[in-house]
């Protein structure tokens, strides 16, 4: 017999388990029905014949739990949602134009769900790295729903929905058809760009993520408590790359004095400090990568004396950690590294997509320069 409805204490139960296992506190009458509605339909799915005993069979079975989490989360989401968003957008992009060569773009969906602001986001991105050679991006997409992250790993979506992608973008699709249904999947240079991962929102400055030119975190603040929105948005303006933008929902607002922002419209902050001209950056931004102190040293002088940055690492793992965060113009590369050579280090990085030009500084006499 299936279960039709939980008992006053059962929904007690179930909002406190919302509570400890999303942080979310939903205040709306609705809200609480839907979950009600999806927890009783994954008690039924697994034919238990009350809550408790759908209770401890999750205990012990960790792919319910994953279904448990996503029916007590609230999905709603959809392609190209908040358009201004999107709009502003591709107008910092035309603003920057010949500037985005050699420039690598960093945006994360914080609470992405099932993926649809990510790659509407990729669609944008990848029609300006097409414009643009030498410019690159990359997607990250985080949820506590395990059940909707795979939704968008698979990029595939129901054909209903491809009408809602604004015609511009929609070459960026293609059909899937089967027996039973037809589905659009999402352009594979997208994908190879997009990462997801599961992460609480509300503990996402425990992970190692890089900072971001662009963050969303949209329509998802209203669910917290005041106190817990003021901490989540000083966590996401931590993330922030100069020049950065923390975009939240339309429906949402801070207090930008509390957090010493400044919005430029649309739900859309940054600090003070990010509103410099990319025009004002250093000319050019130089790497040296070489394991001696001396010649770093002596390298970063010459370049010092003409005005232009330098910055100086003596591992090829320092560099890759140091590029992870910041911008360069040039790298200037020795090939004798420890551990690897500077080529090997180099073949890494261009497999990753790295387009940035490179010197290769080396004492290899002449005669052995083809085989490098």
């Amino acid at each position: 017999m299936a279960l039709e409805s939980l008992q006053t204490a059962e929904r007690e139960l179930v909002f406190k388990l919302v509570r400890e296992i999303t942080g979310t506190a939903f205040s709306e009458p609705s809200r609480h029905e839907v979950i009600i509605t999806n927890v009783i339909r994954r008690v039924n799915a697994n034919q238990c014949l009350s809550l408790k005993t759908y209770l401890d069979y999750v205990a012990v079975n960790a792919d319910e739990l994953d279904h448990l989490i996503s029916a007590m989360t609230i999905h709603t989401t959809s392609w190209f949602r908040e358009l201004p968003h999107f709009r502003m957008l591709e107008q910092r992009l035309r603003d920057l134009g010949p500037l985005l060569i050699g420039q690598k773009f960093r945006f994360l969906s914080a609470a992405c769900s099932t993926g649809e602001e990510l790659y509407s986001v990729g669609c944008i991105l990848e029609s300006f790295r097409r414009q643009y050679v030498g410019f690159e991006y990359e997607l990250y997409g985080s949820d506590l729903d395990p059940i909707s992250l795979e939704k968008g790993k698979s990029a595939v979506y129901e054909i209903e929905k491809f009408d809602a992608i604004p015609r511009a973008y929609q070459s960026f699709f293609g059909y899937r058809k089967n027996i039973t249904t037809r589905t659009f999947s999402v352009d594979a240079q997208i994908r190879k760009r997009s990462f997801f991962f599961k992460a609480n929102l509300l503990e996402i400055e425990n992970l190692d993520l890089g900072n971001f030119d662009l963050i969303f975190c949209r329509n998802v603040l209203i669910y917290f408590k005041a106190e817990e929105v003021e901490t989540t948005v000083e966590k996401l303006l931590n993330f922030l790359k100069p020049q950065g933008y923390l975009s939240i929902g339309h429906c949402e607002s801070i207090q930008a004095k509390t957090f010493e922002v400044t919005c430029i419209g649309n739900s859309t902050y940054t600090r003070p400090e990010n509103l410099k001209k990319v025009s004002d950056r250093q000319a050019i931004n130089v790497l040296v990568l070489d394991d001696s102190k001396s010649i770093c040293d002596w390298v970063k002088n010459i370049l010092k004396t003409h005005g232009i940055q330098a910055h100086a690492v003596m591992t090829p793992d320092a560099a890759t950690f140091y590029l992870k965060d910041h911008l360069v113009d040039l790298v200037i590369l020795d090939f004798n590294l420890p551990g690897k050579s500077g080529l090997e280090w180099l073949t890494e990085q261009r497999k990753n997509n790295f387009q940035t030009p490179v010197i290769l500084f080396t004492d290899v006499q002449a005669q052995d320069a083809p085989q490098i």
